[in-house]
């Protein structure tokens, strides 16, 4: 019988992307990350650009069932974004990007800012365009923006058009939200950039103060309200220290009122610049843990519609605990107790997928650490002077982003040794580095946190919370 033979095209949004030591892999546009194939299945889907004849086989039958390709329309091609893309680089789906360090506040846990550091720091249109370029061809698919204040760069919606051109998202634009206008916002839905906001909102009184300017919290209440009414997802970052602790939960409470997605409440590390300006200004891991655990019995008691990430704490979404809240419990026990069975995962799996870039053009493994390590006059390598791709492919930063457990656990006796390492894995870099000046130190906070017991202490906050009804 005579083998049939059709022409078959991707689906519209799938994309076929190679890299060093993951050669067959996909990008879905509506997920973060790519997806491995098998080498058969990227052989046979290479072909699917809806000009090659395909014989009919069990594997073109799974592909289809999978809605990984289709039969091919008259005249249908790939688009530019879905042709393939062999990368000889590591790795990364994601670029976390300070365009500019340029701010039109002075605030006083900036974690760019280090007295040796440069100023005004910022891409040309120039190197923004051909970084644009090496990332697309580095099989970066999603981009947070940030500065200093990204809206202050010059080509700031250039570059949002430029990614977008390119097939890439602008995933995030970190700001203060004092630049926002309408006209902004209008450009960005004619570009088709549904980004979130991610606005730093530092408590009702005390914003201000944070910023050290007279007005900034209007401003950012203002902005919040403006991206809201225009329909983008706008996600709060509140920074907790000793002077704001008091004012967080009317704060979630008017953000909640504001109709805001979603918050997120960050431990104000001592970062150079809030070591200088406020000494002793940061909880300590102790009086963090136990201020935020009294924060969430009065969130959970308030009845907000608002999910909040509480860093080392929680991730709460209200509607899901209330949905079911002794399988929350539950979850959230097993998830903080659960055991890690492997060593040879990253210390940091979030930045090992997610390329630090400061405005300098310096490379760091996680960009919250780029004031101390500027103090420190260390570099991992700078994309202006060497390029992402060779950067992306081997030298100090890739050493450091693909650390593992068991070097840490060789490093730091003292984490590698102890009885909880297999739960807390040494807890978080950029912290360990703050506290301990070494970012394979441990995190004092975790050591709290796994020492004291926290996790029985947030789940019985969770077990003793009754919804309103």
């Amino acid at each position: 019988m005579e083998q049939q033979m059709k022409r078959y095209v991707l689906a519209e949004k799938i994309a076929l992307r190679s890299w060093l030591k993951v050669p067959y892999a996909y990008y879905h546009r509506d997920h973060a990350y790519a997806k491995g194939l098998k080498k058969e299945e990227f052989s046979l889907l290479l072909q699917c650009d809806g000009q090659q004849d395909i014989p009919d086989s069990p594997l073109l039958e799974s592909l289809l069932e999978k809605k990984l390709c289709h039969a091919a329309a008259a005249g249908e091609r790939l688009t530019d974004w879905q042709k393939p893309i062999y990368a000889m680089n590591r790795y990364f789906p994601k670029m976390f990007w300070s365009i500019t360090e340029r701010c039109c506040y002075t605030c006083r846990h900036c974690y760019n800012w280090a007295e040796n550091g440069p100023k005004a720091a910022e891409f040309t249109w120039e190197e923004c365009q051909r970084l644009i370029d090496e990332a697309a061809a580095c099989g970066v698919q999603r981009i947070k923006l940030t500065g200093g204040e990204p809206l202050m760069h010059p080509h700031f919606l250039d570059i949002v058009r430029a990614i977008h051109a390119r097939g890439m998202e602008v995933e995030k634009i970190y700001t203060s939200g004092a630049f926002l206008t309408q006209e902004i916002l209008d450009e960005l839905h004619r570009i088709g950039c549904r980004t979130v906001f991610k606005i730093a909102f530092d408590g009702i009184g005390q914003h201000d103060w944070l910023h050290q300017q007279e007005g900034a919290e209007a401003k950012t209440i203002a902005a919040m309200k403006l991206c809201l009414e225009n329909h983008f997802l706008v996600h709060a970052i509140i920074n907790v220290h000793r002077r704001n602790i008091d004012t967080l939960l009317p704060t979630a409470k008017m953000l909640d009122e504001m109709g805001v997605q979603a918050m997120q409440i960050l431990r104000t590390t001592e970062s150079p610049a809030f070591r200088k300006s406020t000494p002793k200004g940061a909880l300590s891991a102790r009086e963090y843990l136990d201020s935020l655990l009294q924060f969430l019995a009065g969130y959970l008691a308030a009845d907000l519609d608002i999910p909040a990430e509480i860093w080392a704490i929680i991730v709460m979404d209200p509607k899901q605990f209330w949905k079911d809240k002794e399988k929350f419990i539950e979850r959230f026990i097993k998830g903080s107790q659960e055991e890690l069975d492997r060593y040879n995962r990253p210390v940091c799996r979030s930045n090992r997928a997610l390329i630090g870039l400061a405005a300098d053009g310096e490379l760091y493994p996680c960009l919250t650490m780029t004031g101390i390590w500027r103090e420190k006059k260390v570099s991992f390598g700078n994309v202006k002077h060497d390029g992402l791709m060779d950067l992306l492919m081997k030298g100090d930063y890739i050493e450091s982003i693909c650390r593992t457990f068991n070097d840490l656990r060789q490093q730091n006796k003292e984490c590698g040794t102890c009885a909880y390492f297999s739960r807390c894995t040494g807890g978080c870099r950029a912290c360990a580095l703050a506290l301990t000046g070494d970012d394979m130190g441990k995190d004092p906070l975790n050591c709290v946190y796994q020492r004291d017991g926290y996790t029985e202490k947030i789940a019985d906050v969770l077990r003793n919370s009754h919804e309103i009804v």
